[in-house]
C-alpha cells in the first residue's frame, strides 16, 4: 500500500494504481494524509475543500464526501481506516506514515540531519539522496486556495531544505562538482535565497573557480539589494579552494581573508544627504583622505551614518571590511590597540599562533596583508587619538571611518585625518523618520508630530524612541499620547535633553517590576544578556522573566539579538538604566544583584563541566546557590551535554567579561573560579587567546584570594593553555610553580596534576627518557589514589614517549593497558585519545587495517563529544593511514576535512603538517602544480614557526621537496 500526495493524490495496492473519484475526495484524502495518524478538524477541512465558506453550511457536503472518501479504501480493504474522533468534530486516517511519500520524505529528511549532526556526511548524501526521488511533483497538487498555498510553501521549504543539506555534505565530503550539477537550476528558481548563493558559492571556490563566484556573488548582491533593500549576508569564503583546486592561483597571500564585518544597514534611513556627499568629497577624490573622524553628540547618529555611507560604497571596497567597536563609552574597558590589532588579523586569516606579540609587529603585519588591497576600516566609539592610530594603515587603497564623542585633531597633524560633525536632524527629515515609523497617523496630525519633532531635539535614537511608542499605542490619539510626553519632559536644556525624554517617557511606562530589572541590567558587564542572567541580576523568579524582557524589547530599551532569548543594549540607553539605578537603588541592591550574577555564572559552568567532565575534580570552595537558580541544562529536547555546550558556547564572552569584572571588583574568587570551572570545556575547540588573558587574570586574582588550592590548579590550567599555544617556556614555568605550591600545602593530587603535565611538556620538547622517568612516578601516584582518569593519561603519555624512542611493544603494552582501564570506568575521551594513540602506533608499525579501524574510532568518538583539537589531529592522522593505503582520494578528504578544523582552531602547526600530507596525496594522484602550491604554503607556515613538532613537519617537506617539480 503506497500514497502519493507529493503530485496528483494517488493511492497504489500491490503496484496497481486505485481510483480515487473527483477532485473534491482527492482533496480531502491528500489533508488527512498529509495529518496521516492525527485528527484533523472539519473546520480545517472546510477551508480547504471550501475556501471562504462557512462550515456550517458545507457539513452536509463534506459528509458526502467523506462517505465517498471511505467507500473508496474500502474498496482498497482499508475502509476502517478512517475514523470519526469523538468530542473533537475531526477525522482521522489510521495509516502508516511511513505508506505516505512525503512522509518517507520527511523521514529520510531527519535521519540525513542526524548524520551529519554526527559528522557522517556519507551516510547523510546517502539518506538524502534515497529522499528526493520520491518528489514526482507539485505536492498537494489537488488542493486549491490559500491555505493550500500555505501547505505548499511549507512541504516545498522541506524539500528545499534537503537539497542544501545535501548540497552541505557534499561540500564537507570534498564534492564540489557534484553540488554544481546539483544546485544549477535551484539558483535560478530560488534566485534570492541566500543560503543556496552561499552554497553555490562555495562550490565554485571548491573546484577553483574564485572568479566566477566573486561574478555571482556581485550579480546576487545588486538583484538582492534592488528586491530586498537590504545586504545579504553572502560572501567568498576564505577556503584551501587554491590548495586543492588545480590550476587555481590566489589574488593575495594565503592567510589574506576578505573579511565582511560591516554591521547591517538601516532600511529607513534617513536625511544625511549632504553629510553623505561631504563624505564622497573627502574620500572618493584620487588625492582624497584616508582617514575621517566623524564626530557628533550622543544619539545623534555617527555609527549609522559610517554604516550606511560603507554599505553605499562597498564597490569601492572589493576587498573587504573591517569592523571594530571600541567600546569607549560601554561597561566593559575600552579596547586596547593590541586587542584590536589581534582582531583585525584574525579576520584577515592570520592564525592566533603566528600574531606577532607586540603593538608594533602586529601593526606591520597589518601594513603587510593591505598593501594592494582596497578595504574599509570602522572603528566605532573611539575613545581618543592614541587609542586608534596603531590600528590606521599605511596602505594607499584602505580607507578608515572613525566614530567618536570626542574630537581627535592630533590626528589631523599627523595622520591628515579629515572631520565631519553630525548635527541633529533637520525638521523634515525628522519628520520623515517618525513618519515612516508611525504610518498614516503621522499626516493626520502634523502638529503633534511637530511637537514630537521638537521634543526630540533632532536625534535619531530619541525620534525612533518616540515613534515605536507611539506606533505600540495605535488606539491613542498621537496629542493625547504628546500631552502624556509632556509630563516626562526634564528641566535640563543639554544637548542630549531629548534622548534623556525619550528614555524617560518609556520607562516611566514599565511595571515596577520591569523597571527594576531594566535597572539592574545595566550593570551586567558583557555585550548581551540571556533569561538566566538577567533573574540573577534582578533576584526574580526565573519564569517571570522572559515576559519582562519582551516587555523592555517591546519599549525598545533593550534589542533583541539574532539567537534566542539574547538581548543587548545601546550604549547610551545602558547609561540611562546605571543612572536610574544609582538613583533609585541601594549601594547594598547593586552589589548584591553583581554577586547573584557572579554566582549564577559560577554555579551554572560548574554545572555544565560537572556534565561534559564528569572525571575532572570539581572547583573547591564553590558558594551555595541561596538566592540565585543556575543552569540545569534539563527539559529540553537535547541532551543535558548538548544543552551545556551551546550554553557555553553562548556565553563564552559573557564568562570572560564576569570573570574580569569580578577580579577588578573585589570579588577574586569568582574571578579565578569561573575559568576553573570551564576550563576543560573550553580546552576543547576553538582558538584559545581569550583562555589565556582570562586564566592570567585568574592567577593575579587567586593570590589575592590567597587560596593555595586555587593557585596550584591555576597554574596547571595556564600552564596547559601555554602548551596547546605552543609556549612551552611559560608552560614549563607555570608547572614547576604549580608543583611549589603543591608541596608547600601537602596536597599530592595537585602535585601529580602538574607532574603529569610537566612529564608532557617533556614528551613534546624532545626529552621522552626525561618525561617516562616523570611519567612512572606520576602513574604509581594516580594508581595509589586510584584514580583511574590520571592513570590512563599516565600511560597515554608512558606509551607516545617510548614510541619515540623506538619502544614499540611497550608503546602497545601500555595503550592496551590504558584501555583496559578506560572500559572498566567509562571516559568518551579517553577512548577516543586511546585509540588515536593505537591508530597512530599501528601506522608506524605498517599495520594498516588495525590503524583504520582505530582512527574510525576515534573520529566517531571526537565528533560525538565535540573535541574539536582531537578531531583534528585524528582527520590528519587517517589522511597519512589512507596515503600508505595508496588510497589518495580518501587522503584529499580527510585533509579537508582536517584543514577546516584546524582554521577554526587558529593551529598554524597542525594546519602545516596537514598541507604537508596533502601535498603527498596529490603528488601520488600525479596534480604536480596542485602539490607544488600545498607544499609552499606548509613551508611558508612553519617559518614562522618556533615549535618543536615544526621540525618534524620541516623533515617531511624537505624529503617531499626532489620529488615536487
Amino acid at each position: 500500500m503506497e500514497f502519493q500526495i507529493i503530485g496528483p493524490t494517488t493511492l497504489r495496492r500491490n503496484g496497481r494504481r486505485v481510483p480515487l473519484g473527483p477532485a473534491k475526495q482527492r482533496g480531502m484524502l491528500a489533508v488527512l494524509l498529509y495529518h496521516a495518524g492525527e485528527p484533523v478538524r472539519v473546520s480545517t477541512m472546510v477551508d480547504h475543500l471550501w475556501e471562504g465558506r462557512d462550515p456550517d453550511e458545507c457539513r452536509a457536503n463534506l459528509y458526502a464526501v467523506t462517505s465517498r472518501v471511505r467507500a473508496v479504501l474500502g474498496a482498497a480493504e482499508i475502509g476502517a481506516s478512517l475514523v470519526r474522533v469523538n468530542g473533537l468534530a475531526a477525522y482521522r486516517l489510521d495509516v502508516n506514515p511511513e505508506t505516505v511519500d512525503y512522509h518517507r520524505f520527511s523521514r529520510l529528511t531527519r535521519n540525513a540531519r542526524d548524520a551529519a549532526a554526527r559528522n557522517d556526511f556519507q551516510a547523510s548524501i546517502a539518506a538524502i539522496s534515497d529522499a528526493i526521488p520520491l518528489w514526482g511533483g507539485e505536492p498537494v497538487s489537488d488542493l486549491r486556495g490559500e491555505r493550500a498555498d500555505g501547505l505548499r510553501r511549507e512541504m516545498r521549504g522541506v524539500w528545499l531544505g534537503a537539497h542544501k543539506l545535501l548540497a552541505k555534505c557534499r561540500l564537507r565530503s570534498g564534492q564540489p562538482d557534484h553540488v554544481l550539477a546539483q544546485l544549477d537550476s535551484l539558483i535560478h528558481d530560488f534566485n534570492l535565497d541566500e543560503s543556496l548563493a552561499q552554497l553555490w558559492i562555495s562550490a565554485l571556490c571548491g573546484v577553483g573557480r574564485e572568479d566566477d563566484a566573486r561574478a555571482y556573488l556581485d550579480q546576487f548582491r545588486a538583484r538582492y539589494l534592488k528586491t530586498i533593500r537590504a545586504e545579504p549576508r553572502v560572501h567568498v569564503p576564505v577556503t584551501h579552494a587554491s590548495i586543492f583546486a588545480p590550476g587555481s592561483r590566489s589574488e593575495f597571500p594565503a592567510e589574506a581573508g576578505r573579511p565582511h564585518q560591516l554591521p547591517s544597514d538601516l532600511r529607513d534611513f534617513s536625511g544625511r544627504i549632504e553629510l553623505l556627499a561631504e563624505l564622497d568629497a573627502l574620500t572618493s577624490a584620487k588625492n582624497g583622505s584616508r582617514v575621517v573622524v566623524i564626530g557628533g553628540m550622543p544619539g545623534a547618529g555617527k555609527s549609522t551614518l559610517a554604516t550606511h555611507f560603507g554599505h553605499l560604497h562597498l564597490d569601492r571596497f572589493p576587498d573587504g571590511q573591517l569592523y571594530l567597536d571600541a567600546h569607549a563609552f560601554g561597561p566593559a574597558p575600552a579596547v586596547s590597540p593590541d586587542v584590536a590589532l589581534s582582531g583585525f588579523l584574525q579576520a584577515l586569516g592570520v592564525p592566533v599562533d603566528r600574531i606577532p606579540a607586540g603593538v608594533e609587529q602586529r601593526r606591520d603585519r597589518l601594513n603587510r596583508l593591505l598593501v594592494g588591497r582596497r578595504v574599509l576600516i570602522v572603528i566605532d566609539n573611539a575613545r581618543d587619538a592614541d587609542q586608534v592610530r596603531p590600528l590606521l594603515p599605511a596602505a594607499d587603497g584602505c580607507l578608515t571611518l572613525i566614530t567618536s564623542r570626542n574630537r581627535m585633531m592630533s590626528l589631523s597633524v599627523r595622520e591628515g585625518a579629515r572631520h565631519v560633525t553630525v548635527g541633529p536632524l533637520s525638521d523634515r527629515a525628522s519628520t520623515a523618520l517618525l513618519a515612516g515609523i508611525i504610518g498614516a497617523r503621522a499626516a493626520a496630525e502634523p502638529g503633534a508630530v511637530r511637537t514630537l519633532v521638537h521634543l526630540a531635539g533632532g536625534l535619531p535614537l530619541a525620534l525612533r524612541l518616540l515613534g515605536e511608542q507611539v506606533a505600540e499605542r495605535s488606539r491613542t490619539a498621537v496629542a493625547d499620547l504628546v500631552s502624556q510626553l509632556r509630563m516626562h519632559v526634564l528641566d535640563d536644556v543639554g544637548e542630549a535633553a531629548g534622548l534623556r525624554t525619550a528614555f524617560a517617557w518609556s520607562y516611566s511606562s514599565l511595571t515596577a517590576s520591569a523597571a527594576r530589572l531594566f535597572r539592574t541590567l545595566g550593570n551586567h558587564p558583557g555585550m548581551n544578556i540571556g533569561p538566566g542572567a538577567a533573574a540573577a541580576l534582578a533576584g526574580i523568579d526565573p519564569d517571570e522573566v522572559p515576559q519582562l524582557l519582551n516587555t523592555l524589547a517591546r519599549g525598545h530599551l533593550i534589542n533583541r539579538e539574532e539567537a534566542p532569548d539574547r538581548y543587548r543594549f545601546h550604549d547610551l540607553i545602558r547609561k540611562y538604566a546605571t543612572d536610574r539605578a544609582l538613583r533609585e537603588d541601594t549601594t547594598d541592591d547593586l552589589t548584591g544583584s553583581m554577586r547573584r550574577l557572579a554566582d549564577f555564572y559560577l554555579l551554572s559552568a560548574a554545572r555544565a563541566a560537572a556534565l561534559l567532565a564528569p572525571n575532572r575534580p570539581a572547583v573547591p570552595d564553590l558558594p551555595t546557590p541561596i538566592d540565585v537558580a543556575p543552569e540545569s541544562f534539563t527539559g529540553g529536547a537535547e541532551s543535558a551535554e548538548e544543552t551545556a555546550i551551546k550554553w557555553c558556547q553562548l556565553e563564552r564572552a559573557n564568562l570572560v567579561a564576569v570573570a574580569s569584572w569580578a577580579g577588578r571588583n573585589g570579588l577574586f574568587r569568582h574571578a579565578w573560579q569561573i575559568p576553573a570551572a570551564v576550563h576543560e570545556i573550553f580546552e576543547r575547540y576553538g582558538r584559545q587567546d581569550d583562555m589565556r588573558e582570562l586564566h592570567e587574570l585568574a592567577l593575579r586574582a587567586v593570590d589575592e584570594d590567597g587560596h593555595l588550592v586555587g593557585r596550584t590548579a591555576t597554574l596547571c590550567n595556564l600552564g596547559s593553555i601555554y602548551v596547546r599555544q605552543r609556549d612551552y617556556t611559560r608552560a614549563r614555568k607555570s608547572f614547576e610553580q604549580g608543583i611549589d605550591v603543591a608541596r608547600q600545602i601537602g596536597l599530592d593530587v595537585a602535585e601529580t596534576a602538574c607532574s603529569h603535565n610537566l612529564a608532557s611538556l617533556f614528551r613534546r620538547t624532545g626529552e621522552p627518557a626525561r618525561a617516562i622517568e616523570l611519567y612512572q612516578d606520576v602513574l604509581a601516584r594516580f594508581r595509589a589514589g586510584r584514580n583511574a582518569a590520571g592513570e590512563v593519561a599516565a600511560l597515554r603519555g608512558l606509551a607516545d614517549a617510548s614510541r619515540r624512542l623506538g619502544r614499540f611493544e611497550a608503546a602497545l603494552a601500555y595503550l592496551t593497558s590504558a584501555l583496559s582501564v578506560l572500559d572498566r570506568v567509562g571516559s568518551m575521551r579517553g577512548h577516543g585519545a586511546t585509540h588515536h594513540d593505537l591508530a597512530d602506533l599501528y601506522l608506524v608499525l605498517g599495520q594498516l587495517g588495525a590503524a583504520r579501524n582505530h582512527i574510525a574510532m576515534a573520529l566517531r568518538i571526537h565528533a560525538r563529544i565535540k573535541d574539536d583539537a582531537a578531531h583534528c589531529e585524528a582527520f590528519a592522522t587517517s589522511a597519512d593511514i589512507a596515503l600508505a593505503s595508496a588510497e589518495n582520494q580518501a587522503a584529499m578528504t580527510a585533509c579537508e576535512r582536517a584543514l577546516t578544523l584546524a582554521d577554526e582552531l587558529g593551529d598554524s602547526c597542525q594546519r602545516a603538517r596537514i598541507l604537508a600530507i596533502l601535498a603527498d596525496a596529490q603528488t601520488a594522484l600525479g596534480d604536480h602544480a596542485a602539490a607544488s602550491r600545498a607544499h609552499a604554503a606548509a613551508v611558508r607556515i612553519v617559518d614562522d614557526l618556533v615549535a618543536p613538532e615544526a621540525d618534524e613537519i620541516r623533515d617531511r617537506l624537505a624529503a617531499a621537496r626532489p620529488s615536487l617539480p
